[in-house]
């Protein structure tokens, strides 16, 4: 019996033995089999985050090389020569890291900044371009100077709907869109590699050249099972990514569209790795679980309860890697929006979004460099983290260039404008340690509710910073509902502006100056008017702080001086009688590279005396900056004839007025609006005096009425402005006007 009895028990524990073995060995299995599916989905999910890098790089220089055509043509309509289109523009992008740029005639004749000669016509991109299309195209070698090999960006350029010049191009090295292609997968860099609808590589980045190819199914023959091999291509055309396995040569590969359109048609990422990089974390445990399986009997429950949170340590970490990489921004290190997305749905907290924009952050990198504006970007981000505090499920990003985005945890929107002010002011103390210009910030703000979709409240707060981008006085805008109906045509501004142009929609009224002794016209304004398609005018307070914000006012000046010159011109040759005509000079252009030059050649081009065409400095645009005196000095020594506008509207008005050269004095409309009252009256006239003191001769502008009308001639101003003799004029009521007198 006890016999019996003990056999049984051997039997019993060698059943319940074979039973923990069998469970642990499947357990073993499952634990490899999960493991390589979570990398194989990380893997899926780093190829699909290189494919979205690289199609917002692409896009970006669709976006650039497309303005950059229409610049040209607009240039080109300006009448300006080839070479000085080139040499304007080379300035334009010189921060960029092109190789070349420049265009192609439509006879296939090259104009480029490097001073290379050919005749490009049978190149594809070429004649792509000239159908109509941008593109992109991966060449194995540079016809223009060298054998190496390169990327070309193309863009019709047209003068108008019917007629196309030619074709823009950026010329950029081969290795800058490979280092594109570079991300670690567990330590180990992925093998990628960029193909078009039949397979053929447009760029690629391979660690061993063994697994190099040059059209993707040529590697058909690595898929054992060509079944797999053929739903793998099925799912080019899917917009999802997708990854497969192949047994011959035990390679992960996995796909991802890249949306962007070329001659090549549809592009398309494919990665591969190693199997043994796949399953690092299943080597890594391997030894632990069969020291399991020796010592099942004494400690199976501690070490399923060790693995279990050893397994999940690992695969958290290696997620924490990879989402890293695709979450962090490459300039300042902080969150990028997408990284900043992904926590938001975490966020369990009713609060603001908040978008922060830097104010004229291109005049700020023009004075300080690229290279030191992109470390002021990166210290601002680190100071929304530590110096204002941020607190939990509170975030901040760098969202682009000049832009960030926060999620402030506040109850109400006076305890948001505390925060804004507050981050604003320690923006600003910054500046003033590290000796930078000014920064200046301003705010779209918008209230984010839990598990509210996150893109649709950025693009609220971002109508909000549109409308506070209008005001330099306004710090801050919340969203409202009105902001929606505005901002549709804020985008009509900026999407239809060079078209603007070159279909002369845009066009100068002229505001005459009148001698109140004799009321001789003696001088006018030029005034900047848009009149749309549709025949709407759109107000210039809508479309000048648009077109300044986002760095395209220069462009307007030029096209404004050019015609001025041209109407001035034309009197001239006519034997018509000629007054000085002014037009203002924004701020913003005076920090564009070569901008005296610029004017200079238009002026000597017409053949006019510079003091037919002043230029009007608004006062509260001059400031102590070195590269403003600087440029202000070239027009002056040129023989530019310059008026302060906007006299008195400042405290600085007199200072300013000693530091810099200006002829004339143009009276802020603040200052005339004071006539009727004892203390305004007497103010204006000491103001008057002291001008007068200094040699500087005076213009009276916003002249509205009889009595601010007598209060000149009293004054023995005698250069008036102003709706009360007349109000701006189209250039044909103008030359009428002019030409009665």
């Amino acid at each position: 019996m006890k016999k019996n009895n003990f056999v049984n028990l051997i039997f019993i524990l060698f059943i319940l033995a074979f039973i923990m073995t069998t469970s642990f060995i499947r357990c073993k299995s499952l634990i490899e089999k999960n493991l390589i599916n979570n990398q194989v989905m990380q893997l899926t999910e780093s190829t699909s985050s290189i494919a979205r890098t690289f199609e917002t790089l692409i896009e970006e220089k669709y976006r650039k090389i497309e303005d950059f055509a229409k610049e040209i043509a607009v240039f080109k309509n300006m009448g300006m020569s080839n070479e000085e289109i080139i040499s304007l523009l080379d300035k334009y992008y010189s921060d960029d890291q092109y190789k070349r740029l420049g265009f192609i005639d439509k006879f296939g004749n090259v104009y480029s900044t490097d001073g290379s000669s050919g005749n490009l016509a049978n190149r594809a991109y070429f004649q792509y371009s000239m159908k109509g299309f941008t593109n992109v195209q991966v060449l194995d070698n540079d016809l223009l100077t060298d054998s190496k090999k390169i990327v070309v960006f193309s863009t019709p350029i047209k003068l108008s709907d019917k007629e196309t010049m030619g074709v823009a191009c950026f010329t950029y090295p081969y290795e800058l869109f490979v280092e594109m292609l570079q991300v670690k997968n567990n330590e180990d860099y992925l093998n990628a590699s960029i193909i078009d609808d039949n397979g053929n590589v447009v760029a690629q980045y391979v660690k061993d050249e063994a697994y190099s190819f040059n059209n993707f199914y040529d590697i058909k023959e690595d898929f054992v099972d060509t079944d797999n091999f053929n739903n793998f291509i099925g799912k080019f055309e899917s917009s999802s990514p997708f990854s497969t396995y192949s047994k011959k040569n035990e390679r992960y590969y996995s796909v991802s569209p890249v949306d962007i359109t070329t001659q090549y048609g549809r592009l398309h990422l494919i990665t591969e790795s190693s199997s043994d990089s796949v399953a690092l974390s299943t080597l890594i445990i391997s030894e632990d679980v069969n020291n399991m399986l020796l010592a099942f009997v004494v400690g199976s429950v501690l070490i399923l309860t060790t693995i279990t949170i050893y397994i999940r340590h690992k695969t958290r970490r290696h997620t924490k890697e990879i989402e890293d990489a695709a979450y962090t921004d490459i300039l300042t290190g902080g969150l990028n929006y997408e990284g900043f997305k992904a926590r938001m749905k975490n966020v369990d907290n009713t609060g603001y979004l908040v978008i922060l924009n830097i104010r004229e952050y291109t005049s700020f990198q023009s004075i300080v460099g690229h290279s030191k504006a992109n470390h002021t970007l990166a210290d601002i981000q680190k100071l929304l983290y530590n110096n204002i505090n941020l607190q939990d499920n509170e975030l901040s990003c760098h969202l682009m260039t000049d832009t960030f985005v926060l999620f402030l945890v506040e109850r109400n929107e006076e305890a948001i404008i505390n925060r804004v002010k507050a981050i604003a002011e320690q923006i600003k103390k910054y500046s003033i340690e590290c000796a930078l210009p000014r920064i200046k910030t301003y705010y779209g703000i918008t209230k984010y509710v839990n598990e509210e979709n996150i893109d649709f409240s950025y693009n609220r707060a971002k109508l909000a910073l549109s409308k506070a981008s209008r005001n330099k006085e306004l710090i801050y805008h919340f969203f409202e509902s009105s902001d929606e109906k505005d901002n549709i045509r804020l985008r009509y501004i900026i999407d239809n502006f060079e078209d603007a142009l070159l279909d002369d929609e845009i066009s100068l009224h002229y505001q005459p100056k009148y001698d109140n002794t004799n009321d001789e016209i003696v001088g006018a304004e030029a005034l900047v008017r848009w009149k749309d398609k549709d025949g709407n005018n759109i107000p210039p307070v809508q479309f000048i702080p648009l077109l300044e914000a986002n760095s395209l006012i220069s462009t307007l000046d030029i096209y404004n001086f050019q015609k001025i010159c041209e109407y001035q011109r034309k009197r001239l040759k006519e034997n018509k009688k000629m007054i000085p005509i002014s037009i203002n000079l924004s701020r913003m252009s005076l920090y564009v590279d070569g901008i005296v030059d610029i004017y200079t050649k238009i002026v000597k081009a017409n053949e006019l005396d510079f003091k037919y065409i002043p230029l009007e400095i608004t006062e509260t645009a001059l400031t102590d900056e070195e590269t403003l005196k600087r440029v202000i000095k070239e027009f002056i020594d040129k023989g530019f004839i310059l008026h302060m506008d906007d006299f008195g509207s400042d405290y600085s008005s007199l200072s300013n007025y000693a530091k810099y050269n200006f002829s004339t004095i143009k009276l802020s409309k603040s200052l005339i609006d004071s006539i009727g009252s004892d203390r305004g009256e007497t103010i204006l006239r000491h103001i008057i005096k002291m001008a007068r003191d200094l040699n500087a001769h005076i213009v009276a502008e916003g002249v509205e009425n009889k009595r601010q009308a007598d209060f000149f001639i009293e004054t023995k101003v005698h250069q008036i402005q102003g709706y009360y003799y007349s109000k701006p004029l189209t250039e044909k009521e103008f030359t009428k006007a002019l030409d009665a007198k």
